[in-house]
Order: structure tokens, then C-alpha cells, then sequence
């Protein structure tokens, strides 16, 4: 009889003072909470996980791409420097700072009392060049000194045309010639906007 007693009483501690509307009310409550949650998670949390995760892969794609668009800029900066190194010897030829005493040191190796006169300038904004033209009146001893003299303008720093007619005429005291030009000189305004 003890045994069924001490069931009667394990049974009966259970069941003891339990409110069947209270454990409802609980019930419903955590489902009306549950269904919030969810609906919160649904509506609020997750667009906003879903936003996140297309943002971080536009950044990770902008990213790749920023790092191929600079791989690229350096690579092409790279080549721009070394044609630049390759044809320095044009660039020089087209920038070379003209002006009428270098001219006159130039032509100097080949006459004698030398005049260089400057006649026009004229500023090309569009093509950005820059042409002088200049009038070149000296004395020269012999045809061979002219000859050389031709010839050694293709070897100028500078973008040089002789301009024609060229007059030759015979000194009326010495046994020299005259030799009367205009010449010609382009020269290039460029600026780069990033030096290299």
C-alpha cells in the first residue's frame, strides 16, 4: 500500500496547482510572440541582410574593377614613358626654346656678321604650336660653308624650314657672298597635364 500511495503522490505532484487558463494564456502569448518575431524578421531584419549582402558584393565588384582599371593605367603609363624615353629626340626637336641670339649662335659656325632679325610670331592655340619666322642675313667665305650649312639643319634641336626664295649675292667689297633667307621655326606649346 505504501508503493501506490507514493504513486498517488508523484502523480499528484504534477498536477499540483496548475491554472489550465494560465498555461493557455502562456501558450498564446508565446505563439503571438513567435508570429511577431517572425513577421519582424521577415518585413524588417532581412531586407535588410538581403541589402547588406548586395552591397558588399557591388563593393567586392567595384573593387575588382578599380584594381583592373589601375593595373591598366600603370601598365599604359609605363609604355607612355617609354616611348617617351625612345623618341625624346623628336620632343626636343618640336620644344626647343627658339629664340633669336640661339639662332644667331647656331648659324654663327657658318657666317660671319650675322644678322637674325625677327619678323613674326604666330600662336596656334588649337594645334598648340607655336611658329616664328625669322630673317637671316650673313657673310659667307665659300659655297662648300653653305653646302654644309644645309646640310647640318637636318641635325638641328629644332623644327627648322628654310624658307625660299634664298638670296645669294656678292659682296661689293670683299670677295664674300651674302646669303639672305627667312627661316622658319615650329615649336611646340603643349604643357602636360601629368608630368612623366
Amino acid at each position: 500500500m505504501k508503493s501506490n500511495d507514493k504513486k498517488i503522490k508523484t502523480r499528484d505532484f504534477f498536477y499540483i496547482e496548475i491554472d489550465a487558463e494560465l498555461v493557455i494564456r502562456n501558450m498564446i502569448f508565446f505563439l503571438v510572440f513567435c508570429i511577431l518575431i517572425g513577421v519582424s524578421m521577415n518585413y524588417a531584419l532581412w531586407p535588410m541582410i538581403i541589402a547588406y549582402k548586395q552591397q558588399h558584393i557591388d563593393e567586392k565588384k567595384a573593387k575588382i574593377i578599380f584594381n583592373q582599371v589601375e593595373k591598366d593605367l600603370n601598365t599604359a603609363q609605363a609604355s607612355l614613358k617609354k616611348t617617351k624615353t625612345i623618341n625624346q629626340h623628336f620632343l626636343d626637336a618640336i620644344n626647343y626654346p627658339s629664340t633669336s641670339d640661339k639662332l644667331a649662335k647656331f648659324l654663327g659656325k657658318y657666317f660671319k656678321n650675322i644678322e637674325v632679325i625677327k619678323k613674326s610670331s604666330e600662336n596656334n592655340l588649337e594645334k598648340q604650336i607655336k611658329k616664328e619666322v625669322y630673317f637671316v642675313s650673313g657673310e659667307v667665305t665659300d659655297i662648300q660653308t653653305m653646302n654644309t650649312l644645309l646640310g647640318e639643319l637636318k641635325n638641328t634641336p629644332m623644327s627648322v624650314e628654310i624658307l625660299l626664295p634664298v638670296v645669294i649675292r656678292k659682296a661689293q667689297k670683299d670677295d664674300k657672298l651674302i646669303l639672305e633667307f627667312y627661316i622658319n621655326i615650329e615649336k611646340s606649346t603643349y604643357k602636360p597635364e601629368i608630368a612623366l
